[in-house]
């Protein structure tokens, strides 16, 4: 850790943002991180976890609230956003600190080694989340007999334990030497060293990268080939009234299926746009000759995923949008709520009273020749 730090760094009592003097460093890399992108930096961190926390924690409240989204696969959507919610909140949670005092880490090599693992097992959790919603999709859609068998509530925590054990696999290099986590003086934040150890880059754009996008590939091509197939197939069919019911509702999977693919190519669009930029850089430059501005703009990048993860995945929902306005009013407008609801019980009491009251004086008056008897005339 001393590495980052030497005697010209100002006194402890003075906060600076996003400066770091350092002798094993070039005046390109001191450049880049002093004061003229330390603060649009620190605006985009502090966006990032806000945005993202926000919305992740969205999305795990309307799983859990919303009865129409407690459904066993979404299981990974909650797995992602808890994995999307930990870079938002820790990684760039830190990231603003280390951008306003560098001197921050200066004495908490293992708080840095902490965030470093948190970074690194997190960033490869929401990759590999997003790879197994690509495979129980694709189970789900084309095999559907098979998928009963393989996503139960038996099995889902394996599932998850699974994800997590090759997630913390890919850091387990920087605990036996092969790699080390560090205060990055480019990004201002803990984590692999990847200036020194370029064997682990290797390892880790192929665990954390490059597996996740050959299986999410895999998966949606298979989709896609279901769908077409099923689209080939009903263009083929003669539609006659007695197989008119069942023809339509093929015809709705085919629909279903075609948002789906929608979907889910936005989401593929955007995971290769946000995470390749970083993840081909660490294996490219080699000697880290590449601007330090490039790397500030690619890490930005790739962490700005978690934080729209969540709306890539519920903005064509309309499910997902009736769970957040669920979550809301139960979390921030419980009261308001219960006061609301009440009234609408009481009103409904008061006009159901009212309306057995004028019954029976219809026909007390019918009964007493067009004179009407109530108690008050008792």
């Amino acid at each position: 850790m001393d590495l980052y730090y030497n005697s010209t760094l100002p006194p402890d009592d003075i906060t600076i943002i996003g400066q770091v003097f350092s002798d094993d460093y070039d005046d390109d890399i001191e450049e880049v991180v002093g004061s003229s992108y330390s603060v649009p930096l620190l605006v985009a961190y502090i966006m990032f976890a806000l945005f993202g926390c926000i919305g992740n924690i969205l999305v795990i409240g309307a799983v859990f609230v919303h009865h129409k989204l407690r459904v066993l696969s979404n299981t990974f959507l909650v797995n992602l956003a808890v994995a999307d919610l930990s870079v938002s909140a820790v990684i760039n949670g830190f990231g603003i600190l280390g951008l306003v005092n560098v001197r921050f880490f200066e004495d908490k090599p293992a708080l840095c080694e902490i965030i470093g693992i948190v970074c690194v097992t997190s960033c490869c959790g929401s990759l590999w989340s997003l790879a197994s919603i690509a495979i129980n999709r694709y189970i789900a859609i084309c095999h559907r007999d098979l998928y009963r068998r393989i996503y139960t509530r038996r099995t889902m925590p394996l599932h998850l334990l699974l994800i997590w054990t090759v997630c913390f696999l890919a850091d387990i290099p920087n605990l036996f030497g092969m790699g080390d986590h560090e205060f990055d003086p480019v990004l201002l934040v803990c984590t692999f060293d990847y200036r020194e150890s370029y064997n682990y880059n290797i390892f880790l754009f192929i665990l954390a990268f490059c597996l996740p996008m050959v299986f999410i590939s895999w998966s949606y091509v298979r989709i896609f080939t279901y769908a077409k197939g099923i689209s080939r197939e009903l263009r083929n069919l003669q539609i006659d009234k007695d197989d008119e019911k069942n023809n339509k509702k093929q015809y709705k999977i085919r629909v279903t299926d075609r948002r789906l693919l929608r979907t889910i190519m936005m989401l593929v669009i955007f995971f290769s746009l946000m995470w390749a930029p970083f993840s081909l850089i660490v294996v490219i430059d080699r000697d880290t000759s590449f601007p330090a501005l490039v790397y500030i703009l690619a890490a930005s990048l790739s962490h700005t995923n978690s934080s729209i993860n969540w709306l890539l995945y519920c903005a064509t929902n309309k499910n997902f949008r009736e769970g957040y306005r669920t979550f809301i009013c139960k979390i921030c407008l419980c009261g308001l709520v219960k006061t609301k609801k009440n009234f609408s019980i009481d009103m409904g009491k008061i006009m159901f009273n009212r309306r057995t009251a004028n019954e029976s004086m219809s026909r007390d008056t019918s009964r007493t020749g067009g004179q009407r008897t109530t108690e008050d005339q008792l």
